[in-house]
């Protein structure tokens, strides 16, 4: 196999997120840190990680964790919540290729969803604001 890859962290992380981006269709995506302009309707990608583990001489595993904060804005529609969670459950691919981004560009690898696509809305959190909260979150790991 190979040993440990200063440039993995990057190509993972630029892997995920233009997936994300080329995949959101009309959703204004963020990832957390990015300055958001002040729009009711939106959703912001979360990364843990990666996490890197030997399992045994000179083969790696990666472990992502990545979720999506979903702010939707409650009196424009009661499905907007349940239309945008749909939108970013797609994004959650069974196997997400993985690219030497800024370097060659070639694939490097495949993320591989682990167990199952979880959603969480917790509904109206300050009742001052009319925007709804959701998460979709998973899991994916790559072998190499």
């Amino acid at each position: 196999m190979m040993t440990f890859n200063s440039k993995w962290p990057r190509w993972v992380k630029a892997s995920i997120y233009k997936h994300f981006d080329t995949n959101k269709g009309s959703l204004d995506l963020f990832v957390e840190g990015q300055e958001r302009p002040d729009i009711q309707e939106w959703a912001e990608l979360r990364l843990n990680g990666p996490i890197f583990e030997e399992a045994s001489k000179d083969v790696w595993s990666i472990v992502v964790d990545i979720n999506v904060l979903i702010g939707t804005n409650l009196a424009k529609d009661i499905y907007l919540q349940d239309k945008a969670i749909g939108i970013v459950s797609s994004i959650f691919v069974t196997n997400l290729p993985v690219y030497e981004y800024g370097d060659s560009g070639n694939q490097f690898g495949c993320l591989i969803l682990v167990d199952h696509i979880k959603t969480i809305q917790y509904g109206q959190i300050n009742p001052d604001t009319k925007l709804l909260y959701a998460t979709v979150e998973g899991q994916y790991r790559i072998l190499l």
